[in-house]
């Protein structure tokens, strides 16, 4: 049985969304910790502070807040690995007794990862100063 793709360079690529490669990380305060990097990039591909984002006109106010966006988004390419899985679970026939079995090892591993990036988000905005 041929299992549903779980790449999401292949499932981005069927729905032709540019999108930058993971893994993406924040950076050090005090103002890195607003921004998002990747491997593959030598700058910061996003922000969650500055002008004209969020009405927000002053590009140092970084807060709480920002930080814990800057930690979630961080997390988007690992999230979309988690969603992949899921949807392959979801399209596979569910009467098939060798279907239920990688419906049931696609979803857990599914739910490991997604418990181990919650278990990362959690540590990483608990860093964050009120």
């Amino acid at each position: 049985m041929k299992l549903p793709s779980t790449d999401q360079a292949v499932e981005l690529e069927i729905i032709g969304t540019p999108w930058t490669p993971g893994p993406w990380t924040t950076g050090p305060a005090p103002h890195g910790h607003c921004r998002i990097y990747s491997e593959a990039e030598t700058h910061a591909i996003a922000r969650t502070y500055g002008p004209e984002l969020n009405g927000i006109g002053i590009c140092s106010l970084t807060s709480p807040q920002n930080a814990a966006d800057a930690a979630l988004i961080a997390l988007a390419p690992e999230m979309v690995n988690v969603m992949l899985k899921l949807k392959a679970a979801l399209t596979l026939d569910q009467e098939s007794t060798e279907s239920c079995k990688a419906i049931t090892a696609l979803i857990t591993d599914a739910m490991c990862e997604a418990s181990e990036l919650i278990d990362r988000l959690v540590a990483a905005t608990a860093k964050i100063k009120h």
